[in-house]
């Protein structure tokens, strides 16, 4: 009886000293690292640092990079990027101190009306920042040689890498004469999809893609493009294929997009109706991958 009681007293000793370990322990906390973080300038982003309550937010350099709470979500923060710099931002959750590097790059994406196909204009989309944009909205105004506004609208255009060149056209209606010089486009900051929580790579030079068949019909040209990936990730692809006829005017773009696998090979097909004033063709290229940084 003396050596059960024994036994027991040990038991609950043991159980005890489990019980206020476990209730010291603290919640699991993550280092104070700091991350990078590319902002455009005039971007306004709310983010999710981690999925506790924020308990307060600075920046050292305000006129860089301010930061808010955000008052309709509890987890996030809002950044509003003011200035081309660097700033400092430090991010205190329930769970712990995360910071980050922010640095501000200047809003050096362009758009250029370059050509009318009937009912369309067609637009060249120049990025010149550092910065992968998966979806870019971007708001324009369609004129006429007097200046009058025919269409003013917001559009997207897709996987706009760093530093690549794409275009994409809108619809501005049947039997619009348009001027080119007085039609503009920008960037539309607030409707524009990234994520900063992903690291994105240039992976254009390693994925090739080639014209595997020109063929022109009685009613269209018919083309076949070859995608080769020789990157062992998943790749995002778009590959714009931009018509001329003999005077070097564009005439219409085709569209391709492909998500390949690792070091995949496809293919894809698309055709024109302007057959009848084709003559040759240039072709964009930009392709990315993606990775999640926790």
């Amino acid at each position: 009886m003396k050596v059960s009681k024994k036994i027991l007293s040990l038991v609950l000793a043991f159980v005890c000293a489990v019980s206020v370990v476990a209730v010291a322990a603290p919640t699991q906390v993550y280092a104070a690292k700091t991350k990078e973080i590319t902002l455009i300038k005039g971007e306004k982003i709310s983010y999710n640092a981690d999925n506790y309550n924020v308990k307060s937010v600075s920046s050292d350099k305000k006129s860089v990079v301010s930061v808010k709470k955000n008052e309709d979500e509890s987890t996030e923060i809002v950044l509003t990027a003011k200035e081309k710099g660097t700033a400092n931002v430090t991010v205190k959750t329930e769970r712990g101190t995360k910071k980050y590097k922010v640095t501000v790059v200047g809003n050096a994406v362009s758009f250029k009306a370059v050509a009318q196909v009937g009912s369309y204009v067609i637009f060249k989309v120049t990025n010149k920042t550092k910065v992968t944009i998966p979806t870019l909205y971007f708001d324009y105004k369609v004129k006429d040689s007097d200046g009058d506004v025919i269409k003013a609208d917001t559009d997207s255009v897709y996987k706009i890498a760093a530093k690549s060149t794409a275009y994409t056209s809108v619809y501005v209606g049947y039997g619009e004469k348009v001027s080119l010089k007085k039609s503009s486009a920008k960037i539309n900051l607030e409707e524009s999809r990234r994520y900063l929580d992903y690291k994105y790579t240039d992976q254009t030079k390693k994925v090739k893609v080639t014209v595997t068949k020109e063929e022109e019909g009685d009613r269209t040209v018919d083309f076949k493009l070859k995608f080769k990936s020789s990157v062992n990730e998943y790749t995002n692809v778009a590959a714009d294929l931009v018509l001329y006829d003999s005077d070097d005017n564009i005439i219409d773009i085709i569209q391709f997009s492909k998500y390949l696998g690792k070091k995949e090979t496809t293919s894809q097909e698309g055709y024109s109706n302007a057959v009848d004033y084709y003559d040759h063709y240039k072709l964009f290229v930009r392709a990315y991958t993606e990775d999640y940084q926790y």
